[in-house]
C-alpha cells in the first residue's frame, strides 16, 4: 500500500477499521506467542526444524507438543526478557547522550562535525547502514552525504524536545496503561510536525533549510523507522521501535488480510513483482497496536508469575515482533528480492 492512495489513508485510522485489525491481532497471538517461549524467542530450533533436522539423518520420530508446562515457560519468558535487556542495553548510553540537550547544544557550534563524526562514525543505526557494501544502500549513503548538517542537526533537537516533554507527560504509569484510543497517546504532533518548535528556542541557524515540512523527520535520512528507534532507546517505556522487522510481523499478525484497503495490505508497499515494509506507516497507529500487544504479552507474563518491567515494556514487545519476522525470514527474501528495503532511513 502506498499512501498517495487518499482512500486507503483515509480507511486505516478509524476506529472500525482499528477494532478489526486488533481483533486478527488477538486471534493470531497464541500460535507465535508459544513458539516464542517454545524456542526462547528463536534462540533454540524450533519443532519443524528440529524434525526437519531429524529427518536429514534418517529419524522419523514422532511430533511432538509444543505446548511448555508453567515452570517451564516460565522460565523461558524471564529468560527471553533478561536476555532482550541486556541486548537492548548494549549501546544505549550513546542514544542518551544524543539527546543530552548540554551536548545537543556543544554541537551546535559545528553542525558538520555532529554529522559527519556523531551521526555518520559513531550512530549504531546509522554507523551500520552507511559502512555497509550493500549496492541496494548507495542511496542512503548519497542522500546522507548531501544532506543539510543544520537541518539534521534540527531534527535530532527537536526528537529530544519531543521525547522529554512527553515522557514528562506521561509520567504516571498507571495512567499510561489505562490509554484506551490511539489519539489518547498523543503522538499526532510527532507524526505531522511543529514548523514553529526549534524557532522558538531561538536557533536561527534553521532558516536556510525552511523547504523540510516535517521537523521530526529530514527527507530520505531521518524517517519513521529511524526516528523512532532514536525515541525508543530512550525511552523504551513509552516508544516502541518501528522497524523493518516491526512492519512485517504485523503483516503475519493480521493474517496478510487487507481490511478493505485498495492497495491490499496497509503494512507493504505493493510493486509489480515484489513487496517491502511501508516504511511509511504512521507511527502513531503502530505505536497503538503495540501497545495493544505489550498488553497482550503482559496478560500472559501474569499467568506464569513472570514480571515485565514497564520503564522496558517496549523492548519485549520488539524482541517478539522480530522473532515473528525471523521465522518469517524466507516468505520475506521471497517478497523483497527485488527491493531495495535493506536500508532503514524511512
Amino acid at each position: 500500500m502506498f499512501y498517495d492512495t487518499q482512500n486507503d489513508f483515509d480507511i486505516i485510522d478509524k476506529p472500525k477499521h482499528i477494532k478489526s485489525v486488533l481483533k486478527e491481532i488477538k486471534s493470531n497471538f497464541v500460535p507465535y506467542f508459544e513458539e516464542f517461549l517454545a524456542t526462547e524467542a528463536g534462540s533454540t530450533p524450533s519443532t519443524e526444524e528440529f524434525l526437519k533436522a531429524l529427518a536429514t539423518i534418517g529419524v522419523d520420530a514422532p511430533q511432538p507438543k509444543m505446548q511448555l508446562s508453567k515452570q517451564r515457560a516460565s522460565k523461558a519468558f524471564k529468560n527471553i526478557i533478561k536476555k532482550g535487556i541486556e541486548e537492548f542495553e548494549k549501546d544505549q548510553d550513546f542514544y542518551i547522550d544524543l539527546f543530552d540537550f548540554d551536548i545537543l547544544e556543544e554541537h551546535l557550534e559545528d553542525t558538520e562535525n555532529f554529522k559527519n563524526t556523531v551521526l555518520r562514525n559513531k550512530c549504531p543505526i546509522l554507523c551500520k547502514t552507511l559502512h555497509s557494501t550493500s549496492e541496494k544502500l548507495k542511496k542512503f549513503k548519497i542522500d546522507f552525504t548531501q544532506a543539510n548538517a543544520n537541518g539534521l542537526y534540527k531534527v535530532i533537537y527537536n526528537l529530544s524536545s519531543f521525547a522529554d516533554e512527553y515522557a514528562e507527560e506521561f509520567s504516571n504509569n498507571d495512567d499510561y496503561e489505562k490509554i484506551s484510543c490511539w489519539n489518547d497517546l498523543g503522538l499526532t504532533d510527532l507524526e505531522y510536525g511543529d514548523l514553529e518548535s526549534l524557532q522558538e528556542t531561538g536557533y536561527d541557524i534553521l532558516t536556510e533549510i525552511d523547504e523540510y515540512e516535517e521537523d521530526y523527520r529530514y527527507p530520505s535520512v531521518i524517517g519513521p523507522g529511524i526516528s523512532s528507534h532514536f525515541l525508543y532507546k530512550n525511552y523504551p517505556s513509552l516508544f516502541p521501535n518501528r522497524s523493518q522487522n516491526s512492519i512485517w510481523a504485523m503483516w503475519f499478525l493480521t493474517a496478510q488480510k487487507s481490511f478493505d484497503c485498495q492497495e491490499d495490505s496497509e503494512f507493504l508497499m505493493i510493486k509489480s513483482t515484489t513487496a517491502e515494509n511501508n516504511y511509511l506507516y504512521p507511527y502513531c497507529l503502530y505505536t497503538w497496536y503495540a501497545f495493544n500487544i505489550y498488553k497482550m504479552l503482559k496478560e500472559n507474563a501474569e499467568q506464569l508469575d513472570v514480571y515485565i518491567d514497564p520503564d522496558y515494556r517496549y523492548v519485549i514487545v520488539n524482541v517478539f515482533m522480530d522473532f515473528i519476522a525471523k521465522i518469517h525470514k524466507n516468505d520475506i527474501e521471497t517478497l523483497t528480492r527485488e527491493s531495495d528495503s535493506d536500508w532503514m532511513g524511512m
